[in-house]
């Protein structure tokens, strides 16, 4: 019997009731984990087509890879074809956004977090490698760099000219800072929006020019990270309790049209 369609129909279920009953954040990722291993644990085993038994470890890894998938789409209120387009990077951070907020975490419960998306969390190429790291290491634990932390600098979300032909190859996700071919994420394009935005907003038509990011996948990012399912506590004062990243991106969509949408269209109109 293949468990896979049981496994994503239990976690799909229990994610949505879940979510309407107001269960959120990291309470609502370890009950839906929970639920997912029942469809591997009612078997005193399970094979893979090779006929090789599925080991404990590598259950766990499935089962926190689709409730991943499963929890950024209702956050992204897109299908799996819509979260695949969003890189691996912006998944996490929306992601650890949702699970911890503001929070610091332990290393390792961050690091399975990572695990589930499919992304490297720390190490050379990781999300805490360099001064721009998405991700701040602290001993043993992480928390996430906000807009603020990242947002000043210049070159974060723009291709390097001398890696351009380079970006198409496989490689891992380094950072701005001058080691490998930099990849730009949607969070890091997002993240200097926002500090633009705030500073430099005259400077934002020249950085979009130069970053040339889809714009319905940034706009889908930004209300992602906006949306009151990442705001902790709910009952409590809603402008309150909304970070200070939230505001700034509820001031961006505020002026979407006008800010970045036809900033974008008039670049694609230009020879």
């Amino acid at each position: 019997m293949d468990v896979q369609p049981q496994l994503r129909e239990i976690i799909q279920s229990r994610v949505k009731s879940l979510m309407e009953e107001g269960v959120s954040g990291a309470d609502l990722v370890i009950a839906c984990v929970g639920a997912g291993l029942r469809a591997y644990t009612q078997f005193d085993s399970v094979e893979l087509p090779n006929g090789e038994e599925l080991d404990a470890t590598t259950f766990l890894s499935e089962v926190q890879k689709e409730v991943a998938e499963t929890i950024l789409q209702e956050v992204l209120n897109c299908d799996s074809k819509g979260v695949s387009q969003i890189d691996k990077a912006t998944q996490y951070y929306i992601l650890a956004r949702y699970e911890y907020g503001e929070a610091e975490v332990a290393f390792d419960e961050a690091n399975t977090l990572a695990k589930g998306v499919g992304i490297e969390l720390d190490g050379p190429g990781g999300l805490t490698d360099s001064k721009w790291a998405l991700v701040a290491k602290t001993k043993n634990t992480v928390k996430l760099r906000n807009y603020g932390d990242r947002g000043k600098d210049d070159s974060l979300g723009i291709i390097p000219t001398d890696t351009i032909q380079e970006f198409n190859k496989p490689s891992p996700r380094p950072s701005p800072t001058g080691r490998g071919s930099y990849q730009p994420s949607l969070i890091d394009i997002l993240h200097r929006l926002l500090w633009l935005a705030e500073h430099k907003p005259s400077d934002i038509g020249d950085y979009l020019a130069r970053a040339q990011p889809d714009g319905s996948q940034l706009r889908l990012v930004a209300q992602a990270l906006s949306g009151r399912a990442l705001t902790p506590t709910p009952g409590e004062e809603m402008t309150a309790q909304r970070s200070p990243e939230q505001q700034a991106i509820d001031t961006l969509l505020a002026s979407w049209k006008r800010t970045i949408e036809d900033n974008l269209f008039t670049q694609r109109k230009l020879p």
